[in-house]
């Protein structure tokens, strides 16, 4: 029987969520996730077919943080708060806001993917009414423009 590994599938995303915050999207590989694991790269691997899935669920897991952040109650009017929220995530966590960013900007091909918007799709289908469908809607990089 094989050895069983000593991380659990949640610790690894959570290392590889970190490593992000420290050091942005490009810091990112299953050997600074490793590092961070005082580890090999085998547990990465044994739980992840590939980097691939793994930062589909780092992504995930960081537009989970972004909604925390924009339901907190700050004014009293969902929409502000929501505003309010969003904005205070790209200066409080400026690597992880860019991670969504740069990960829904890479192209179709091997080395890139769009599934931001296969998350959006599956939110709606889903969710349902309410704003909770939001949290999938937050992968489309939103641009201010300031007359």
């Amino acid at each position: 029987m094989p050895p069983k590994f000593k991380f659990d599938k949640e610790e690894i995303v959570q290392t590889a969520v970190e490593v992000v915050r420290q050091h942005g999207w490009n810091g990112l590989s299953a050997r600074s996730i490793a590092k961070e694991l005082n580890a090999s790269t085998k547990p990465i691997y044994g739980y992840f077919k590939s980097m691939v899935v793994l930062e589909e669920a780092v992504v995930k897991r960081i537009v989970d943080l972004l909604y925390d952040t924009m339901i907190q109650t700050r004014t009293g009017d969902p929409w502000h708060d929501h505003g309010i929220g969003y904005v205070m995530f790209a200066v409080q966590e400026k690597y992880l806001f860019q991670s969504i960013r740069d990960f829904t900007n890479r192209g179709p091909g091997p080395h890139g993917r769009n599934t931001c918007f296969q998350q959006i799709a599956a939110g709606f289908r889903s969710v349902g009414n309410g704003l909770q469908h939001l949290r999938y809607s937050l992968c489309i990089p939103l641009r201010f423009e300031f007359l």
